[in-house]
């Protein structure tokens, strides 16, 4: 029963142009029958609004998981994927009820090595299992897990073919309903400080009988007074309207 499960899984796959290969072995591991009851403790970290999503090798995301609600044992998740009419056709969203309560998987584990990877730009502590042929050793598959990410942790995952690297795909996730990968929503800009308005350049006064001038800072003007800074000394002094030039004066009703 259960190798006829996965063989459907897998004609559906390779049928669907949209199926990516990371998208099935994650698609896989949420399947019931391939649910251990001692993967709980780790899937359980999983938030509600926690999501996955993964990119192909062009970056375009191919599938999004994200948690709606967490119950005894189990998780109810929506996945989304691309529609295959492509175009503006609404992406498919489903949800879907997962329990954890199954036998343990028979499937034989890889060879794990703790390593670090980047990932859109942030480098990462991860956990690497590699799958290998028994028959000549060559590599099946990569799957790469981080503790930080929510699910099963699956944020790489390496599909090989007669030993080549076929194709790749690679997870932005988030946490609590904020992104800590690459798509990590931008930091609300902080409201810039007040600037200081600059200090007014001094500039030259002129008596009104044309006589005398002074290089002088206009500090401020009320009731009909001048309060200008000397350039010279930086003493305050105080000048009335009426001694000042026509100019002077239409500077000030000006300002």
């Amino acid at each position: 029963m259960k190798l006829t499960i996965g063989w459907l899984v897998l004609a559906a796959a390779i049928l669907s142009p949209q199926v990516s290969l990371g998208q099935l072995f994650f698609q896989n591991s949420l399947d019931e029958y391939r649910q251990p009851e001692s993967r709980w403790e780790r899937w359980s970290q999983t938030k509600p609004r926690d999501f996955i999503e993964y990119r192909n090798e062009k970056g375009e995301v191919t599938f999004r998981f994200e948690l709606v609600k967490a119950e005894d044992r189990a998780l109810v998740i929506k996945s989304t994927k691309p529609n295959p009419f492509g175009g503006d056709k609404p992406p498919i969203e489903r949800e879907q009820r997962h329990t954890f309560d199954g036998p343990e998987s028979n499937l034989p584990p890889g060879k794990k090595t703790e390593t670090t990877i980047t990932l859109n730009g942030k480098e990462i502590a991860v956990t690497r299992e590699d799958f290998a042929n028994p028959l000549n050793g060559q590599p099946i598959k990569s799957v790469y897990y981080a503790d930080e990410a929510p699910f099963d942790g699956m944020v790489k995952y390496e599909q090989y073919f007669q030993g080549r690297l076929q194709s790749t795909s690679t997870a932005t996730y988030s946490t609590g309903g904020e992104a800590v990968a690459a798509t990590d929503p931008p930091a609300a800009d902080e409201p810039d400080e007040p600037e200081e308005p600059a200090a007014p350049a001094p500039r030259k006064w002129t008596s009104s009988g044309g006589n005398f001038t002074i290089e002088a800072t206009l500090v401020k003007f009320a009731d009909g007074v001048a309060h200008l800074k000397r350039a010279d000394t930086g003493k305050l002094i105080q000048v009335p309207l009426d001694k000042l030039s026509d100019a002077d004066q239409q500077f000030l009703k000006d300002h």
